[in-house]
Parts: structure tokens; sequence; C-alpha cells
């Protein structure tokens, strides 16, 4: 249901829609007694009059089905062709929107089982700028930030509100390959200054070829993710984030630093986030170094590597989380310490002005090979649903571990010894008919190594039934 509504206080107007389950069940949700209350999506339209919140709107209504959200999107005095770009400030224009996004918040708290506990400020475009402005001045309003090829203005917030919710708010920016120059420096200088505060949840996602695209269902899955909320429509939650090839962004150290706090001096960061050489321990030997940062993705390199559908062992050019086992060979930057590694398998990134490789340590230091001498330790792998079923097959899946050991945590995940995942959670759809054999390699922030395999059995949905599936 969708409904043009006027906030009566203020006047000001917004769009909202209830999702399909709301309607059907007049407020109560599909998995109540157990769940009362809708999450609330306040989504921040792009620049007048290129984007406006009626589009932003009709953007989320297939998420707000497939998830069970509900979706408002006000119509906003700060995002126009006459405001300040970049925005630097709280003009006039910017504390009015910021009147009337409080109070339309409130009456649709009044007017509908929108949870006030459970809300995404999310963005497209130049709505960026308040996405992240109303969960800096108000971080006890919203639980996520989710921005999606949007615009970023650290001069608009302010330093005293982070303590109250690095902890508690995750956050996760969505950036085009080939988005408009702006918002993509703009969005990458977001990741940066999210982790120079060292928020607890930071995730950057290169979206390859991606031009000046809206894409919802990245921060819908986000979003469902964090808050721990299982789709009302699983299959298509899987389909939708399924069309978005992505890989992870990490800023350059210059970037961080020039992102911090101005208290934080630079030069520490810089250091902390790409040391030059492996660390030492007491006894000399050099230990594995954690959370390098490799340089910033450019549009000739993201997400070129994206391992869909190659297999990684320790002897090829693979993921990094996977152990090197073979002492007397002298690995490559994706085989030794972190201070070399890269995204999902990526190339090093290399400075275009000298050809030098940005993430390999120096050619004067040796690299020494670290081997796990400390057997794996057994992690639980939790499915959500049947270990058998017919083709095609929704696997959701998690380990089962505390959040204390989980958080900080780098993930492999394998379909049969095919890439699928590096995040504690994640869902797939398998089509081939078979056994799938599902492993995790987990390495806490301590370095300490978890392993974990189970299986599923997916059926042939076009075997008769007195026919046998294939195994």
């Amino acid at each position: 249901m969708y409904k043009r509504v006027v906030e009566p206080r203020t006047n000001a107007v917004y769009h909202l829609y209830l999702p399909v389950d709301y309607v059907k069940n007049n407020g109560r949700h599909p998995l109540a007694p157990r769940v009362q209350r809708w999450p609330l999506v306040m989504t921040f339209h792009g620049m007048k009059p290129y984007d406006n919140a009626i589009p932003q709107e009709r953007e989320w209504e297939k998420q707000a089905d497939i998830y069970g959200y509900v979706v408002c999107a006000p119509e906003l005095h700060t995002s126009d062709s006459f405001m300040e770009y970049p925005l630097t400030r709280e003009h006039g224009y910017v504390l009015k929107d910021r009147e009337n996004t409080l109070a339309i918040m409130d009456h649709v708290f009044e007017t509908t089982l929108a949870d006030p506990n459970a809300v995404l400020s999310t963005s497209w475009s130049c709505g960026g700028y308040l996405a992240h402005y109303f969960a800096n001045r108000f971080p006890e309003r919203f639980s996520c930030i989710a921005t999606r090829l949007s615009n970023f203005s650290a001069d608009l917030l302010v330093e005293d509100t982070v303590p109250s919710y690095r902890d508690k708010t995750p956050v996760a920016i969505f950036i085009g390959d080939g988005d408009l120059p702006k918002c993509k420096a703009e969005s990458e200088e977001a990741v940066a200054w999210y982790m120079a505060r060292n928020f607890r949840v930071v995730r950057g996602k290169m979206i390859d070829q991606m031009g000046h695209r809206r894409i919802p269902q990245t921060a819908a899955a986000f979003f469902a993710e964090q808050i721990g909320l299982t789709p009302l429509n699983p299959v298509e939650a899987a389909k939708t984030v399924s069309e978005v090839r992505m890989t992870e962004y990490y800023p350059p150290a210059e970037l961080i630093a020039r992102m911090s706090p101005p208290a934080a001096p630079s030069t520490s960061l810089a250091s902390a986030v790409r040391p030059t050489t492996p660390p030492v321990a007491a006894s000399g030997s050099p230990v594995a170094s954690r959370r390098a940062a490799p340089s910033s993705y450019t549009n000739t390199t993201a997400g070129r590597d994206y391992p869909f559908d190659q297999a990684t062992t320790n002897s090829s050019r693979g993921n990094w989380l996977e152990p090197v086992t073979n002492s007397s060979s002298t690995p490559g930057p994706e085989h030794s310490s972190s201070a070399g590694r890269t995204s999902r398998g990526n190339p090093p990134a290399t400075d275009s002005r000298a050809g030098t490789n940005l993430s390999a340590p120096p050619r004067s230091a040796p690299v020494t090979p670290v081997v796990n001498r400390t057997p794996p330790r057994r992690v639980e792998i939790r499915l959500r649903g049947p270990a058998i079923g017919s083709s095609p097959y929704y696997l959701s899946y998690s380990v089962e571990m505390p959040p204390a050991v989980t958080q900080g945590a780098d993930f492999l995940w394998k379909d049969n010894d095919t890439w699928m995942g590096d995040e504690p959670s994640g869902v797939k759809i398998l089509e081939t008919p078979g056994v799938h054999k599902i492993t995790v390699l987990m390495v806490t922030k301590d370095n300490v190594e978890y392993r974990g395999m189970t299986t599923v059995q997916v059926l042939d949905r076009n075997v008769s039934s007195g026919g046998s599936a294939a195994r």
C-alpha cells in the first residue's frame, strides 16, 4: 500500500509504503508473536530535478515486500540543484529538513507498526549527505547506515556523538566503480571516515562496472543481516542480491589518515593501517600482521578477479585466507603476512606513477612464510532449514559462535571448494543437484583458526517421483 502523507505539525510531505504482508494481515507480522513490529527504512532522495522522493519510495517497494520493511521517503529541501555542493554546513534548508524528518519519523511510528528500534538510514546520490548527517546528529534514532552510490561530507558531521553510535550502528558504503567522480570519491571518503573512528562494523563494497544506479537490494540485505531479520521471501532476496557483483573496498592509509579525527596523528594511523615490514615477535620470528589495507580500487581493477567460479588451493593464486602449508616455498603477497594481502584474490594494487607494488613488503625486506603450526579448532555451521531439498535450493548459512569471537574475524566459505562468501553468515541459491560440501575457515582477530564442514543434498526437481535424485 502506497500513501502520500502530510505530517500534521510541520505540513511536511512524505511517501509511505506498507509491504504486502502488512496490508494482508492488517499489520500483524507473519512471525508474530515473536516479531511484533516492522523495521523502518528511511530513504533520502538525490538532487532535484534528477531525483525526488517518489522514485525512492518506488524503488524500495520490491525490497519491502521481500524482507518486510515499512518504507518512508521524505520530500527534502536540501537535495536540490540550488543547494551548496558539496555540502559543508547546516544551511537553513538542512535545518528545515532536520525538523521535518524527525516529525515525519514520529508520525510514522504513531500511525503504523514500524519499529523505532530498527531504523535504517539509506540514500542514493546527493541524499547521502543527509543519510550520514541524521545518523550522526541523532544516533539514538537510527540502527543502521547503508548508503548507495552517495555523497558524503565530513564537514557536516560532529565528533561528539561518535562514541554513542560507533559500537552499535553498523555501516555499509556501496560504491559504483563507474559512478560519477564526486559520488565515488566521497563514498570512498565515507569508508575511511568510519574506519578512522573504529566503528565496529564498516563495510566498503565496490560494485563492478556500476554507473550511477540505485540498487536498493544491497542496503536491504545489509540491514536484514545486521538486525537478524529473516526475509519473508528468502529466494527472491538472494536473487536480487546476486544481480550485483561486488568486491571489498579498503581505503588507502593516506585517505584514512586524512579523514581521521583532528586530534589523531596521521603518521601513526598510516603506519597502523599498512605496516611496511612484517611485525616481529619477542622470539625474533615474523608473525602475521592483520587488517592491511590495499590501495583504493580504480575502474580498471574493481571486481575483475571476483572468484565466483574458481576453486582456490594453497598452491594456486587464490584467497588470502588459505593457510601456507609449504614452508620451503617463498610465498607471493597473497600467501605471506597480511601486509601484502588483497581483497578476494585481486592482484596487489600498483602505483601508476612508479609501477610499484603498494601492498607488498619492500624488496630489501626478506619475506618469511607464515606457517600455521597450531591445529585448527572446530566450528559448527548452522543451516536455516533442512539439509535436503529440491533445486533451486535456498541455502542460508552461519557459524555457531558468540559475537565476541566472530567480531573482527575473517571468513572463507566454500561450496565444493568454490568460493562462496567472506562474512559470518550469508545466503546462496544452489542450482546443481547432488551433494554440496559447505566448508568455512574462520581466523579470529587474535589469529586463532577455526574450521567447519557440513553437507547439503540438492535434489533434481525434474526427476519423477518414482525415480531417484542424483547424488
